[in-house]
Protein backbone atom coordinates (compact mmCIF):
# COMPACT_ATOMS: atom_id res chain seq x y z
CA UNK A 1 0.00 0.00 0.00
CA UNK A 2 1.30 3.14 -1.07
CA UNK A 3 1.96 6.33 1.31
CA UNK A 4 -0.90 8.42 -0.51
CA UNK A 5 -3.20 5.52 0.00
CA UNK A 6 -1.99 5.61 3.50
CA UNK A 7 -3.38 9.20 4.09
CA UNK A 8 -6.87 8.49 2.60
CA UNK A 9 -7.66 4.79 4.36
CA UNK A 10 -7.39 4.78 8.01
CA UNK A 11 -10.35 2.22 9.40
CA UNK A 12 -10.82 -0.96 9.15
CA UNK A 13 -13.72 -1.23 7.82
CA UNK A 14 -12.94 0.87 4.58
CA UNK A 15 -9.47 -1.34 4.37
CA UNK A 16 -11.76 -4.69 4.66
CA UNK A 17 -14.25 -2.97 2.09
CA UNK A 18 -11.25 -2.33 -0.33
CA UNK A 19 -9.78 -5.92 0.25
CA UNK A 20 -12.97 -6.92 -0.94
CA UNK A 21 -12.33 -5.63 -4.48
CA UNK A 22 -8.83 -7.56 -4.26
CA UNK A 23 -7.01 -4.08 -3.93
CA UNK A 24 -5.34 -4.08 -0.81
CA UNK A 25 -4.12 -6.44 1.99
CA UNK A 26 -2.42 -3.92 4.59
CA UNK A 27 -3.77 -2.36 7.76
CA UNK A 28 -3.38 1.34 9.24
CA UNK A 29 -1.98 0.53 12.48
CA UNK A 30 -1.14 4.16 13.74
CA UNK A 31 -3.58 4.80 16.03
CA UNK A 32 -2.58 8.62 15.81
CA UNK A 33 -2.57 9.16 12.15
CA UNK A 34 -5.98 7.56 12.23
CA UNK A 35 -6.87 10.62 14.92
CA UNK A 36 -5.37 12.99 12.71
CA UNK A 37 -6.73 11.59 9.48
CA UNK A 38 -10.32 10.74 11.02
CA UNK A 39 -10.37 14.56 12.17
CA UNK A 40 -9.43 16.04 8.89
CA UNK A 41 -12.66 14.39 6.97
CA UNK A 42 -14.42 15.14 9.43
CA UNK A 43 -13.68 19.13 9.83
CA UNK A 44 -12.61 20.11 6.05
CA UNK A 45 -15.01 21.97 4.59
CA UNK A 46 -15.28 20.84 1.42
CA UNK A 47 -17.19 17.96 -0.44
CA UNK A 48 -14.57 14.68 0.05
CA UNK A 49 -14.87 10.93 -0.81
CA UNK A 50 -12.65 7.94 -2.47
CA UNK A 51 -13.94 4.77 -4.28
CA UNK A 52 -12.39 1.79 -5.47
CA UNK A 53 -12.35 0.93 -8.81
CA UNK A 54 -15.64 -0.14 -9.36
CA UNK A 55 -17.60 3.11 -7.75
CA UNK A 56 -18.00 1.38 -4.16
CA UNK A 57 -17.39 4.33 -1.26
CA UNK A 58 -14.57 3.83 0.82
CA UNK A 59 -14.63 7.36 2.87
CA UNK A 60 -16.80 10.61 2.66
CA UNK A 61 -15.79 13.77 4.58
CA UNK A 62 -18.78 15.22 6.97
CA UNK A 63 -18.95 17.92 4.81
CA UNK A 64 -20.33 15.43 1.50
CA UNK A 65 -22.87 13.45 3.91
CA UNK A 66 -24.31 16.81 5.27
CA UNK A 67 -24.96 17.51 1.25
CA UNK A 68 -26.99 14.60 0.82
CA UNK A 69 -29.09 15.18 3.94
CA UNK A 70 -26.94 12.23 5.98
CA UNK A 71 -25.73 12.72 9.68
CA UNK A 72 -23.00 10.08 9.74
CA UNK A 73 -21.11 9.71 7.06
CA UNK A 74 -20.59 6.09 7.75
CA UNK A 75 -24.44 5.74 6.38
CA UNK A 76 -22.94 6.29 2.73
CA UNK A 77 -20.17 3.84 2.82
CA UNK A 78 -20.04 0.61 1.06
CA UNK A 79 -22.40 1.93 -1.38
CA UNK A 80 -21.79 2.96 -5.05
CA UNK A 81 -21.03 6.62 -5.82
CA UNK A 82 -23.86 7.04 -8.30
CA UNK A 83 -26.94 5.76 -5.75
CA UNK A 84 -29.41 8.30 -6.53
CA UNK A 85 -29.76 9.32 -3.13
CA UNK A 86 -26.15 10.97 -3.62
CA UNK A 87 -26.62 12.03 -7.07
CA UNK A 88 -28.48 12.95 -10.39
CA UNK A 89 -28.37 10.50 -12.86
CA UNK A 90 -26.87 13.35 -15.08
CA UNK A 91 -24.37 14.38 -12.17
CA UNK A 92 -23.18 10.64 -12.41
CA UNK A 93 -22.71 9.94 -15.88
CA UNK A 94 -20.64 12.81 -15.97
CA UNK A 95 -18.05 11.37 -13.11
CA UNK A 96 -18.21 8.72 -14.83
CA UNK A 97 -16.76 10.32 -18.14
CA UNK A 98 -14.45 11.35 -15.74
CA UNK A 99 -13.18 7.75 -14.35
CA UNK A 100 -13.10 6.52 -17.70
CA UNK A 101 -10.95 9.58 -18.44
CA UNK A 102 -8.11 9.24 -15.47
CA UNK A 103 -7.83 4.98 -16.08
CA UNK A 104 -6.62 5.85 -19.73
CA UNK A 105 -4.95 8.67 -19.09
CA UNK A 106 -3.69 8.32 -15.48
CA UNK A 107 -4.09 11.94 -15.50
CA UNK A 108 -5.90 14.29 -12.52
CA UNK A 109 -9.05 16.11 -13.62
CA UNK A 110 -8.54 19.27 -11.96
CA UNK A 111 -10.68 22.69 -11.07
CA UNK A 112 -14.09 21.54 -13.57
CA UNK A 113 -16.75 24.00 -12.96
CA UNK A 114 -19.94 22.12 -12.60
CA UNK A 115 -23.82 23.62 -12.61
CA UNK A 116 -25.94 22.08 -10.93
CA UNK A 117 -29.82 22.71 -10.36
CA UNK A 118 -31.09 21.64 -6.55
CA UNK A 119 -34.18 23.28 -5.24
CA UNK A 120 -34.63 26.06 -7.40
CA UNK A 121 -31.11 27.16 -7.41
CA UNK A 122 -28.48 27.13 -9.66
CA UNK A 123 -25.26 25.96 -7.85
CA UNK A 124 -21.43 26.38 -8.83
CA UNK A 125 -19.12 23.94 -8.04
CA UNK A 126 -15.42 23.70 -8.64
CA UNK A 127 -14.22 19.63 -8.63
CA UNK A 128 -11.46 18.35 -8.62
CA UNK A 129 -10.68 14.31 -9.13
CA UNK A 130 -7.74 12.35 -8.79
CA UNK A 131 -6.36 8.47 -9.17
CA UNK A 132 -5.24 6.86 -6.86
CA UNK A 133 -1.97 4.65 -7.93
CA UNK A 134 -0.88 0.92 -5.97
CA UNK A 135 2.63 -0.17 -5.02
CA UNK A 136 3.09 -1.11 -8.18
CA UNK A 137 1.44 1.93 -9.91
CA UNK A 138 -1.61 0.70 -11.11
CA UNK A 139 -4.99 2.50 -10.26
CA UNK A 140 -6.76 1.32 -7.57
CA UNK A 141 -8.94 3.81 -6.72
CA UNK A 142 -10.71 7.32 -7.25
CA UNK A 143 -11.26 10.40 -5.05
CA UNK A 144 -12.17 13.69 -5.59
CA UNK A 145 -13.50 17.06 -3.47
CA UNK A 146 -16.03 19.40 -4.73
CA UNK A 147 -16.48 23.44 -3.37
CA UNK A 148 -19.81 25.45 -3.43
CA UNK A 149 -18.78 28.71 -5.29
CA UNK A 150 -21.66 29.82 -5.93
CA UNK A 151 -20.80 33.26 -4.70
CA UNK A 152 -18.00 33.48 -6.10
CA UNK A 153 -19.01 33.10 -9.33
CA UNK A 154 -21.71 35.18 -9.35
CA UNK A 155 -19.44 38.01 -7.81
CA UNK A 156 -17.35 37.77 -10.86
CA UNK A 157 -20.48 37.75 -13.47
CA UNK A 158 -21.79 40.96 -11.47
CA UNK A 159 -18.47 42.20 -11.72
CA UNK A 160 -18.20 41.67 -15.51
CA UNK A 161 -21.59 43.40 -15.84
CA UNK A 162 -20.47 46.25 -13.80
CA UNK A 163 -17.52 46.64 -16.09
CA UNK A 164 -19.17 46.08 -18.94
CA UNK A 165 -21.60 48.93 -18.09
CA UNK A 166 -19.05 51.19 -16.73
CA UNK A 167 -17.09 51.11 -20.01
CA UNK A 168 -19.75 51.97 -22.41
CA UNK A 169 -21.04 54.73 -19.58
CA UNK A 170 -17.72 56.87 -19.96
CA UNK A 171 -16.31 55.53 -23.20
CA UNK A 172 -19.51 56.58 -25.02
CA UNK A 173 -19.58 60.64 -23.99
CA UNK A 174 -15.52 60.44 -24.69
CA UNK A 175 -16.34 59.29 -28.16
CA UNK A 176 -18.97 61.75 -28.35
CA UNK A 177 -17.42 64.54 -27.73
CA UNK A 178 -14.06 63.49 -29.60
CA UNK A 179 -16.44 63.67 -32.74
CA UNK A 180 -17.94 66.90 -31.94
CA UNK A 181 -14.53 68.46 -31.37
CA UNK A 182 -13.23 66.74 -34.85
CA UNK A 183 -16.20 68.32 -37.22
CA UNK A 184 -15.89 71.91 -35.63
CA UNK A 185 -11.72 71.68 -36.33
CA UNK A 186 -12.49 70.61 -39.97
CA UNK A 187 -14.63 73.42 -40.45
CA UNK A 188 -18.41 71.58 -39.92
CA UNK A 189 -19.59 74.28 -38.38
CA UNK A 190 -18.15 77.33 -40.02
CA UNK A 191 -14.58 78.69 -40.32
CA UNK A 192 -12.92 78.82 -36.90
CA UNK A 193 -9.76 80.95 -36.41
CA UNK A 194 -6.00 79.36 -36.21
CA UNK A 195 -5.52 80.14 -32.86
CA UNK A 196 -9.03 78.55 -31.87
CA UNK A 197 -8.41 75.70 -33.59
CA UNK A 198 -5.05 74.54 -32.32
CA UNK A 199 -6.53 75.10 -28.61
CA UNK A 200 -9.77 72.52 -29.87
CA UNK A 201 -6.65 69.99 -31.31
CA UNK A 202 -5.23 70.05 -27.55
CA UNK A 203 -8.52 69.38 -26.39
CA UNK A 204 -8.99 66.58 -28.72
CA UNK A 205 -5.52 65.56 -27.67
CA UNK A 206 -6.57 65.32 -23.78
CA UNK A 207 -10.02 63.94 -25.18
CA UNK A 208 -8.48 60.75 -27.00
CA UNK A 209 -5.80 60.08 -24.52
CA UNK A 210 -8.50 60.75 -21.50
CA UNK A 211 -10.86 57.54 -23.48
CA UNK A 212 -7.56 55.43 -23.66
CA UNK A 213 -6.89 55.97 -19.83
CA UNK A 214 -10.41 55.25 -19.01
CA UNK A 215 -10.49 51.77 -20.90
CA UNK A 216 -7.27 50.87 -19.54
CA UNK A 217 -8.15 51.72 -16.36
CA UNK A 218 -11.38 49.58 -16.26
CA UNK A 219 -9.55 46.85 -18.35
CA UNK A 220 -6.98 46.74 -14.91
CA UNK A 221 -10.12 46.83 -12.80
CA UNK A 222 -11.85 43.76 -14.18
CA UNK A 223 -8.55 41.48 -13.86
CA UNK A 224 -8.30 42.89 -10.23
CA UNK A 225 -12.38 42.09 -9.68
CA UNK A 226 -11.46 38.76 -11.13
CA UNK A 227 -8.56 38.06 -9.01
CA UNK A 228 -6.04 38.05 -11.69
CA UNK A 229 -2.56 37.89 -10.28
CA UNK A 230 -0.11 37.58 -13.93
CA UNK A 231 -1.79 41.33 -15.38
CA UNK A 232 1.26 42.64 -16.87
CA UNK A 233 1.62 46.81 -15.67
CA UNK A 234 2.65 49.49 -18.31
CA UNK A 235 5.72 50.82 -16.80
CA UNK A 236 6.72 54.34 -17.45
CA UNK A 237 8.42 57.78 -15.96
CA UNK A 238 5.72 59.23 -13.62
CA UNK A 239 6.13 62.51 -11.84
CA UNK A 240 4.04 61.63 -8.59
CA UNK A 241 3.52 64.91 -7.54
CA UNK A 242 2.53 66.59 -11.05
CA UNK A 243 1.11 63.74 -12.64
CA UNK A 244 -0.55 61.79 -10.19
CA UNK A 245 -1.88 63.93 -6.81
CA UNK A 246 -2.35 67.42 -9.08
CA UNK A 247 -5.28 64.98 -11.33
CA UNK A 248 -6.48 63.27 -8.19
CA UNK A 249 -7.28 66.62 -6.37
CA UNK A 250 -8.18 68.37 -9.67
CA UNK A 251 -10.75 65.71 -9.94
CA UNK A 252 -11.96 66.04 -6.20
CA UNK A 253 -11.72 69.70 -5.99
CA UNK A 254 -15.59 70.09 -5.54
CA UNK A 255 -16.26 67.45 -2.72
CA UNK A 256 -12.81 69.20 -0.57
CA UNK A 257 -14.41 72.70 -1.21
CA UNK A 258 -17.51 71.66 -0.20
CA UNK A 259 -16.15 70.13 3.24
CA UNK A 260 -13.51 72.52 3.71
CA UNK A 261 -10.35 70.45 3.60
CA UNK A 262 -7.25 71.19 3.77
CA UNK A 263 -4.64 69.36 1.94
CA UNK A 264 -1.23 69.18 3.79
CA UNK A 265 -0.35 72.81 2.16
CA UNK A 266 -2.23 71.74 -1.08
CA UNK A 267 1.01 69.25 -1.80
CA UNK A 268 4.09 70.72 -0.41
CA UNK A 269 4.49 67.25 0.86
CA UNK A 270 5.02 65.98 -2.30
CA UNK A 271 5.55 68.74 -4.66
CA UNK A 272 5.56 68.28 -8.56
CA UNK A 273 9.50 67.01 -9.18
CA UNK A 274 9.99 65.56 -5.89
CA UNK A 275 9.00 61.96 -6.46
CA UNK A 276 9.84 60.21 -10.09
CA UNK A 277 8.69 56.45 -10.09
CA UNK A 278 9.49 54.01 -12.66
CA UNK A 279 5.76 52.15 -12.72
CA UNK A 280 2.23 52.10 -13.96
CA UNK A 281 0.62 55.66 -14.25
CA UNK A 282 -2.95 54.19 -14.23
CA UNK A 283 -2.95 52.37 -11.43
CA UNK A 284 -0.69 54.63 -9.46
CA UNK A 285 -3.31 57.15 -9.95
CA UNK A 286 -6.46 54.26 -8.59
CA UNK A 287 -4.25 54.26 -5.54
CA UNK A 288 -3.89 57.57 -4.53
CA UNK A 289 -7.75 58.22 -5.99
CA UNK A 290 -9.01 55.52 -3.97
CA UNK A 291 -7.72 55.98 -0.51
CA UNK A 292 -7.85 60.11 -1.24
CA UNK A 293 -11.65 59.46 -2.17
CA UNK A 294 -11.76 57.27 0.92
CA UNK A 295 -10.39 59.86 2.88
CA UNK A 296 -12.31 63.11 1.87
CA UNK A 297 -15.84 60.53 2.77
CA UNK A 298 -14.51 60.16 6.52
CA UNK A 299 -12.52 63.33 7.00
CA UNK A 300 -14.31 65.98 9.09
CA UNK A 301 -15.66 69.02 8.09
CA UNK A 302 -12.58 71.55 8.38
CA UNK A 303 -10.27 69.06 8.57
CA UNK A 304 -7.07 67.75 7.09
CA UNK A 305 -5.65 65.34 4.78
CA UNK A 306 -2.15 65.19 4.90
CA UNK A 307 -0.13 63.25 1.77
CA UNK A 308 3.48 62.45 2.51
CA UNK A 309 6.76 59.62 1.66
CA UNK A 310 9.78 59.08 3.04
CA UNK A 311 12.43 56.79 1.99
CA UNK A 312 13.31 53.83 4.43
CA UNK A 313 16.89 52.82 4.00
CA UNK A 314 16.01 49.86 6.49
CA UNK A 315 13.44 48.27 4.35
CA UNK A 316 14.94 49.62 1.38
CA UNK A 317 11.39 51.16 0.26
CA UNK A 318 9.86 54.73 -0.55
CA UNK A 319 6.80 54.77 1.72
CA UNK A 320 3.55 56.98 0.97
CA UNK A 321 0.88 57.92 3.32
CA UNK A 322 -2.94 58.77 3.02
CA UNK A 323 -3.62 60.64 6.46
CA UNK A 324 -7.00 62.02 7.44
CA UNK A 325 -8.39 63.36 10.68
CA UNK A 326 -11.64 61.60 10.75
CA UNK A 327 -12.62 58.51 12.66
CA UNK A 328 -10.52 55.60 12.18
CA UNK A 329 -12.20 52.01 11.23
CA UNK A 330 -13.15 49.29 13.47
CA UNK A 331 -10.71 46.91 14.65
CA UNK A 332 -13.19 44.52 12.85
CA UNK A 333 -12.57 45.76 9.55
CA UNK A 334 -8.90 46.36 10.48
CA UNK A 335 -8.08 42.54 11.22
CA UNK A 336 -10.79 40.53 9.46
CA UNK A 337 -12.24 42.83 6.35
CA UNK A 338 -9.93 45.30 5.15
CA UNK A 339 -8.76 44.19 1.73
CA UNK A 340 -11.37 41.99 0.81
CA UNK A 341 -13.95 42.24 -2.08
CA UNK A 342 -17.42 43.47 -0.98
CA UNK A 343 -16.40 43.02 2.94
CA UNK A 344 -19.25 44.52 3.76
CA UNK A 345 -22.86 43.20 4.13
CA UNK A 346 -25.11 46.39 3.15
CA UNK A 347 -23.34 47.85 0.36
CA UNK A 348 -25.76 50.77 0.75
CA UNK A 349 -23.88 52.00 3.94
CA UNK A 350 -20.23 52.85 3.54
CA UNK A 351 -19.93 51.74 0.10
CA UNK A 352 -18.66 47.91 -1.01
CA UNK A 353 -14.87 48.14 0.59
CA UNK A 354 -13.76 47.37 -3.17
CA UNK A 355 -11.97 50.95 -3.16
CA UNK A 356 -9.71 49.38 -0.27
CA UNK A 357 -9.39 46.14 -2.03
CA UNK A 358 -8.45 47.78 -5.69
CA UNK A 359 -6.01 49.63 -3.51
CA UNK A 360 -4.18 46.65 -2.04
CA UNK A 361 -4.41 44.49 -5.10
CA UNK A 362 -3.33 47.30 -7.27
CA UNK A 363 -0.14 47.78 -5.20
CA UNK A 364 0.34 43.76 -4.84
CA UNK A 365 0.59 43.62 -8.71
CA UNK A 366 2.74 46.96 -8.99
CA UNK A 367 5.32 44.93 -6.70
CA UNK A 368 4.70 46.42 -3.49
CA UNK A 369 3.03 45.66 -0.20
CA UNK A 370 -0.03 47.85 1.46
CA UNK A 371 -1.19 48.20 5.48
CA UNK A 372 -3.32 50.15 8.12
CA UNK A 373 -1.76 52.06 10.89
CA UNK A 374 -3.64 54.18 13.74
CA UNK A 375 -1.62 57.59 14.85
CA UNK A 376 -1.11 58.59 17.91
CA UNK A 377 -4.09 60.94 18.15
CA UNK A 378 -6.50 57.66 16.83
CA UNK A 379 -6.86 59.00 13.41
CA UNK A 380 -6.61 56.45 10.46
CA UNK A 381 -3.24 56.54 7.89
CA UNK A 382 -3.38 54.14 4.94
CA UNK A 383 0.42 53.57 3.95
CA UNK A 384 1.87 51.62 0.84
CA UNK A 385 5.52 51.36 -0.16
CA UNK A 386 7.54 50.57 -3.45
CA UNK A 387 11.03 49.02 -3.73
CA UNK A 388 13.30 51.80 -3.99
CA UNK A 389 14.33 50.20 -7.03
CA UNK A 390 11.65 52.20 -8.83
CA UNK A 391 12.46 55.37 -7.84
CA UNK A 392 13.93 57.35 -10.65
CA UNK A 393 17.04 59.88 -8.62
Amino acid sequence: MSKYCLSIFTTERQINLYRRGAIMEKTVKSVDQSAVCNAFWEQTPDSMWATDLTGILLRVSMKKAENHGFVDPEEMIGKMFDDERFMKPDEAEQVRKYMTEMLITGEKIADKIQRLERDGRIIYYSVSMFPIFGENKEIVGFAGTSRDITERINIEENLKNFYTTATHGIKNPLVFGNGILRRVINGKFGHISDNVKATLQNLLHGYDRGEKECVETIVRMVALGLGEKTFAAKNCHVDVGLEILLRVLNKHEKELDEKNITIDNRMHSIPPGAVKLQTDSNMLFSIFDNLIDNAIKYCSIGGVISIGYCISKATNEIIFNVYDDGDPPSEEFVNERMGKKFQRDNITEDGTGIGIYSVKESVRMLGGRFWYEETESGHPNFLFAFPLSDLII
